[in-house]
């Protein structure tokens, strides 16, 4: 199957450099949640949690995103970061919304 405006012969790379770039994505997403987490755990003031915790909500429905993308190639997700518990734990739920 050809990829939509990319040569024929630049296909096999192309593929591979979308591949890295999801992969990338869904790592600093991994990474971004638990830094996210350690700095909830380090503060007392409610109104900077309650920041923080929209923003794990976003780190989660973008960690969803790249997962999907990657699955839809064939590939089966493997953590990185977090452990595959905690990633299959947020890939098997569904999108969130802010409240903010």
């Amino acid at each position: 199957m050809l990829v939509t405006g990319v040569p024929e012969c630049c296909e096999v790379a192309w593929r591979a450099w979308h591949m890295d770039a999801l992969y990338v994505g869904a790592f600093i997403e991994e990474v971004d949640m638990h830094d996210i987490e350690v700095a909830i755990d380090i503060t007392s003031h409610e109104d900077i949690i309650s920041v923080y915790e929209e923003l794990l909500k976003g780190s989660r429905n973008h960690l969803r995103s790249f997962v999907s993308k990657i699955e839809a190639e064939g590939v089966v997700y493997k953590a990185q970061y977090l452990t595959q518990e905690e990633v299959d734990a947020i890939v098997d739920r569904s999108m969130e919304r802010g409240s903010i």
